[in-house]
């Protein structure tokens, strides 16, 4: 039997009529799978919301993450530029120390200088005595003085 025009007129005016037959007929014509759709959407929904929440989530620890990290880094460019000025005194410090126990290493060796050559003349002074009494001691005992002590001494400070 064939299904004409009319025929379907027919059945749509039955549907709108009896929607339980609409049920029916959907389940009848359309797959099973088109009927988890809804569910299937509304899960997506749950899952694509979830997701955006998520990321929000992420994007405002990525911002407490940059800014920590910026934080830090100027901490450490701060105590960077302290440990900097810190170095440049020490160094500057140190330099006029060197420079201090240098000079006093030049007046030292000034001074050692100038007793140095005190000695010299004492040596010499004491050569020239040592020669002056090198022929009154050859006869003399080693125990018995031929000078006085006090007039060596003497003779030697004034020259």
């Amino acid at each position: 039997m064939p299904f004409t025009v009319e025929d379907f007129e027919d059945l749509l005016r039955l549907l709108y009529e009896k929607p339980e037959w609409q049920e029916r007929l959907r389940r009848a014509i359309l797959p099973p799978e088109i009927f988890e759709l809804p569910r299937i959407a509304k899960e997506l929904a749950e899952i694509n919301r979830a997701e955006r929440e998520r990321l929000s989530r992420l994007e405002a620890e990525q911002q407490a993450t940059r800014q920590e990290l910026r934080e830090g880094f100027t901490q450490t460019g701060e105590r960077l530029d302290r440990v900097e000025t810190d170095l440049t005194a020490f160094r500057t410090e140190t330099t006029e120390r060197f420079n201090a126990v240098d000079e006093r290493f030049a007046r030292i060796d000034e001074r050692f200088n100038a007793v140095d050559g005190r000695l010299d003349g004492i040596d010499q002074r004491l050569d020239v005595l040592m020669d002056v009494l090198a022929p009154s001691s050859r006869s003399l005992s080693p125990f018995e003085p031929t000078l006085p002590i006090d007039s060596i001494v003497a003779s030697t400070s004034q020259t």
